[in-house]
């Protein structure tokens, strides 16, 4: 995805106002697709804050977009989890995804813990909810196939490689 379909707008300048940029009406913003170059005629402070922003952008890992892909990738892989602080109420040591958007918890034994329900939304972000359907975990894949996810509620951004069962 470019930055353009990330924020809307139909040209770069458009988008950067989207992304938050303190763009004024008499600033510019020039792009070459061909060499590749961004030329932004503002003030330093808007300058600065746009370079943040593509920074950041293109250094986030690609993550899939098609619900499809992701559903057939995630069906039948495992995601260990013994590292990750889930609610008190129920701590995991995995996730398998089976079909029909079920998945097993288990324990950090290995035990069956958890019947869980997982769905992909159509942006492709990942829901894995609690038995009682309490969100419990949201995410996505990245190009390599890692599931990226946050626990609810909580900050801290995991990236877990799947495993075949």
């Amino acid at each position: 995805m470019d930055f353009k379909g990330e924020y809307g707008g139909s040209t770069l300048e458009e988008a950067l106002l989207r992304a938050g940029a303190p763009l004024r009406g008499s600033d510019t913003v020039r792009y070459d697709p061909k060499s590749m170059a961004l030329a932004v005629d503002a003030d330093k402070v808007a300058i600065g804050y746009v370079r943040t922003l593509l920074a950041e952008f293109y250094s986030r890992t690609p993550v899939q977009r098609d619900g499809e892909e992701i559903a057939r990738r995630l069906t039948g892989k495992t995601a260990e989890l013994r590292h990750v602080d889930f609610p008190s109420d129920l701590q995991l040591g995995a996730i398998r995804f089976g079909a029909d958007h079920v998945a097993t918890g288990f324990d950090p034994q290995g035990a069956p813990r958890a019947a869980l329900r997982w769905a992909v939304s159509s942006k492709g972000d990942i829901h894995v909810r609690h038995p009682d359907g309490r969100l419990l975990l949201t995410g996505n894949l990245d190009a390599p196939g890692n599931l990226i996810f946050t626990v609810a509620e909580q900050t801290k951004a995991y990236n877990i490689a799947l495993l075949p069962r």
